[in-house]
């Protein structure tokens, strides 16, 4: 791994060289092509001269140049609009910690400039953008924003500051520019057409349109060959830089793991970019987790698998009691470093809690009950003399204290099916809108019916607050809404391992709400019923209401206005 200026000047100017040198062969084999073809058509010899190869190169760099400073040319912005980014608002809070930790970690990477950006998007993704003038960028999506610890966060943001610090984001970029960007404006003009095409159209319009088509249609199919220049083992490197910069492997590692099994931005503008991107959007994701060649060959992203297995290895846990523990748990999770090594136990049972990047304890049963703040269902523990990491709900001992304080223990051992899914608490039945929901009393989340969901849709007793409303306000501002539900519908429809309806016993999958409502659930296929987590169901409500309130505004039939 480089860490010199030296080295990671040469590997830069090595990447770009490939790439400008690719970009030549490019034009030089369809200037041949074309000028032997045009020979042939006047009955000459199907060959050319040493004059005709000369004038052929010549034409070749001309043209790559043209296309390779048009690319480069204010490459950041041009990335930027791409993906839909925008800069903060600040008196955003959450848009102040994104800013906090950017400025953070630049200083740790040495003081470069980085400007910060966010996607107006619910998916759970982030890139890095360079160009050659020195000028880089961050730009995270909302989702991430929303259900990423600080801690998780400060992992994923180290881990493209890394890319802009090695010159890999330079290389990403220059590679965007000369072709992902190409690609995202071919789909962007093939979704005018969606829904037909004015007939009245001046006919040289459409000629010029399909001419601008094929190229941009012969540039995205030469993407796949340069995409060999853009190596997998650069996200090994920074997410090792980003351990370098955080010390705490565990939530770079939670962060992928969630981000994996979430919405990572197929189907949005920019989705053609996944160069750029923590982790592919999900349109190549058949190709991200292979092991083969074709995978080595053609995804600028190894398996998620691969890089947790590193990232866990760094932290001394096992990948297994890792992967258990994260899937039996779906909710937010606190983010933790490597384990503190304590001897053997003396006495009674003890127990490290880890709190905001810090093991604290070891206190005895007694103890940990003091600390109702430290000790919810999903807080990393370990028992004093024991190697292995685990949730608190994952602990018998501690398990029980939880149901002591949240009023269950004197509730019979409850079935599987009437267990949160996240915590394993008994859920307790509580009214929200005068309906009542079967909900966690330690996570807030619930299971909520079909019928149940419009009964509290149509009432509009519940005051949001600003947490709700803000969510909910960018993800109605998400433009394209019907392509993005098919997008990811069709690529990768995502049944939850484990999971069963309680209800009728049916695999449960998550999903879309709904075409007009981008919040993600947990639903039943068969029945419909749907698992919420905390605020989904508020978020729900408001959009519901956003669009009854547009409604009446506009006097449509059936309101008052």
């Amino acid at each position: 791994m480089p860490y010199t200026h030296v080295e990671i000047e040469q590997r830069k100017t090595r990447t770009l060289a490939w790439l400008f040198a690719g970009l030549v062969l490019l034009y030089a084999v369809s200037t041949a092509v074309l000028v032997l073809g045009l020979k042939y058509a006047v009955g000459g010899q199907p060959h050319l001269s040493l004059f005709e190869w000369l004038l052929v190169i010549g034409i070749a760099l001309l043209l790559a140049w043209g296309h390779w400073a048009a690319s480069i040319h204010r490459l950041v912005d041009r990335t930027l609009v791409a993906v839909s980014s925008r800069p903060l608002d600040p008196e955003d809070a959450y848009h102040g910690r994104l800013k906090n930790i950017i400025d953070e970690v630049s200083i740790a990477t040495g003081g470069r400039a980085i400007e910060p950006y966010v996607i107006s998007t619910g998916a759970m993704n982030a890139c890095a953008i360079a160009d050659f003038s020195g000028r880089s960028a961050i730009a995270v999506t909302e989702g991430l924003l929303a259900r990423l610890s600080r801690p998780q966060l400060e992992a994923v943001v180290g881990h493209e500051a890394a890319h802009i610090a090695s010159g890999d984001s330079l290389s990403k970029s220059v590679f965007c520019g000369l072709f992902g960007l190409h690609e995202e404006a071919l789909k962007r003009l093939c979704g005018l057409f969606e829904d037909g095409w004015d007939r009245t159209t001046d006919i040289r319009g459409l000629a010029l349109l399909a001419f601008v088509m094929i190229f941009l249609w012969v540039t995205t199919q030469v993407k796949r060959l340069f995409e060999l220049c853009v190596s997998r083992e650069q996200e090994y490197r920074a997410d090792a830089v980003a351990v370098k910069l955080t010390r705490d492997p565990l939530s770079l590692a939670e962060a992928l793991h969630l981000m994996s099994r979430r919405w990572r931005g197929i189907g949005t503008h920019g989705e053609s970019l996944s160069t750029i991107f923590t982790m592919d959007t999900g349109e190549e994701e058949h190709l991200s987790e292979q092991e083969g060649l074709a995978g080595d060959l053609f995804s600028t992203h190894p398996p998620t698998r691969k890089r947790l297995e590193a990232l866990l290895g760094m932290a001394h846990v096992d990948p297994a009691a890792f992967e258990q523990a994260m899937s039996e748990s779906p909710g937010h999770l606190k983010a933790h470093q490597p384990l503190p090594s304590h001897g053997p136990p003396q006495g009674p049972a003890r127990w490290l809690i880890r709190e905001d990047g810090v093991w604290k304890g070891p206190w005895t049963l007694d103890q940990v009950g003091a600390f109702a703040h430290l000790l919810t269902p999903e807080a990393w523990v370990q028992r004093e003399g024991d190697s292995s990491v685990k949730f608190a709900w994952q602990d018998s001992q501690l398990l029980a204290l939880l149901r002591r304080r949240y009023g269950t223990d004197h509730m019979p051992r409850p079935a599987a099916s009437t267990e949160c899914p996240n915590c394993h608490l008994a859920l307790s039945r509580m009214l929200y809108e005068g309906v009542p929901v079967d909900t966690c009393p330690a996570c807030r989340g619930g299971y909520v019916k079909p019928d149940q969901l419009t009964r509290i849709f149509l009432r509009e007793d519940y005051a949001f607050p600003e947490a709700v409303k803000r969510l909910a306000q960018r993800i109605s501002s998400v433009n394209g809404r019907e392509r993005i539900i098919q997008r990811y519908e069709q690529v990768k429809p995502v049944w939850l391992k484990g999971r069963r309806c309680p209800q009728c016993q049916a695999a449960m999958a998550r999903k879309f709400y709904s075409t007009a409502y981008l919040v993600e659930v947990e639903q039943c296929w068969e029945c419909g019923l749907t698992w919420l987590d905390h605020l989904e169901l508020e978020v729900l409500q408001y959009l519901y209401e956003e669009v009854e309130q547009e409604k009446r505004s506009h006097g449509f039939p059936g309101f008052s206005s």
